[in-house]
């Protein structure tokens, strides 16, 4: 239940973010500044490095298993059994909400900022403009890792089945659609 803040170069203790359950997820924002934790309490801490002072609170219905920043820092995104929910860091607002489809285990932002991979029963691929799902991938395990590739083409995603699949990310065609084994050759 508790998250530790420690100076590396010299292992001080900086300071601790308390939880009423497991900490399952910690995520810095892109300048340092920040830090989000993610419980079993149902709850997002998001406090300051400097000190580990609150900044908020966020509840959420579930366990919070994920926690991302988006590259620009402007929003922190949070996944749980209750699904994925999108917040301004300036003022912890939610932004509108998400279709639901079940729960999160892993998210990750586009290098772009554009697109927000979640991972769940099933690999989502999310337009953050209008919070729309263009894609979905299914693995025979629950996906449990996700990765953008540098350049933000392929989305790689992992499952406790023990597969990893190479997926597209191609997002200029309007329609939502599912993704297929062999749409990206090796």
């Amino acid at each position: 239940g508790t998250a530790r803040l420690i100076r590396v170069r010299d292992g001080t203790e900086i300071a601790r973010i308390e939880h009423d359950g497991g900490v399952n997820s910690i995520a810095f924002n892109p300048d340092g500044t920040l830090i989000a934790t993610g419980s079993d309490d149902s709850t997002v801490r998001l406090a300051r490095t400097a000190d580990g002072s609150e900044v908020a609170r966020i509840e959420h219905d579930d366990l919070v298993s994920t926690v991302a920043f988006s590259p620009d820092g402007r929003l922190l995104a949070t996944g749980g059994n209750d699904g994925v929910r999108l917040f301004r860091t300036s003022d912890s607002s939610e932004a509108a909400p998400f279709e639901q489809a079940g729960a999160v285990h892993i998210l990750a932002f586009s290098p772009d900022g554009t697109l927000l991979a979640a991972g769940g029963s099933s690999a989502r691929l999310i337009r953050i403009s209008d919070r729309r799902e263009i894609a979905r991938f299914g693995h025979d395990g629950s996906v449990s890792s996700l990765a953008f590739s540098p350049d933000g083409t392929v989305l790689v995603t992992g499952s406790q089945s023990g597969t990893a699949r190479l997926l597209p990310v191609a997002v200029s065609n309007e329609v939502a659609g599912t993704w297929r084994d062999g749409d990206l050759k090796a």
